[in-house]
């Protein structure tokens, strides 16, 4: 299982998108940067939208600001460009939350060999893979996530707590903070790279 953990660890690697100061990007579509954006806005250019939204993300000067940014970026991740897509994995979603975690894979099973491409599909199974507690197979999808997306910081995240959880306090802290690259101002984050970073202090890492 280690071995896996630690390949998974390095997909973490590329270099991050990161914000140009002078570039801030194209213009969004009126309330995406109040965490309200029309699901119609996003279709038409959705890569754009979403390199742009992840600068802003990053440039945000105060949590409830960022906090408002992500919930764009959350609701361009589940916008497949595909309406029967985008309702399975809102149905998905739901049984998440009711933690009916058997038919919920069953339904993103669907959307994974459906749509591939589609990073959002392995992140929720990703998420049910971890709640019925295999790791493994998280891990592989969770891979598949930053393949498509290596600015998705949820998946970063949910790397980070695998890592953790198996003990890879330093490729945990690495992960925390390749989060805080995309997400600077993410609390969780912030406090689990406070935490680690007492764990591990005086180490070369």
């Amino acid at each position: 299982m280690l071995s896996a953990v630690a390949a998974l660890a390095m997909v973490c690697a590329p270099t991050l998108a990161r914000a140009q100061p002078d570039n801030p990007g194209p213009s969004l579509p009126p309330g995406a940067e109040d965490g309200v954006i029309d699901p119609d806005s996003i279709a038409p250019d959705r890569d754009a939208l979403l390199d742009t939204l992840y600068q802003r993300l990053q440039q945000a000067e105060s949590p409830e600001r960022a906090k408002a940014v992500a919930q764009s970026i959350e609701r361009v991740w589940r916008s497949s460009g595909s309406p029967s897509i985008d309702l399975l994995l809102a149905r998905a979603m739901s049984l998440i939350s009711a933690e009916e975690y058997n038919l919920a894979l069953a339904i993103l099973d669907t959307v994974v060999i459906s749509e591939p491409e589609f990073a959002e599909g392995w992140s929720q199974r990703a998420m049910v893979h971890f709640q019925k507690r295999d790791f493994r197979a998280a891990l592989r999808d969770l891979r598949r996530v930053l393949a498509l997306d290596p600015n998705h910081y949820r998946a970063m995240q949910g790397v980070a707590v695998i890592l953790n959880e198996f003990g890879e306090k330093e490729r945990a802290l690495k992960a925390y903070r390749r989060v805080l690259e995309v997400y600077p101002l993410k609390k969780e984050a912030r406090d689990a790279v406070e935490e680690l970073r007492r764990d591990v202090e005086g180490q070369d890492i």
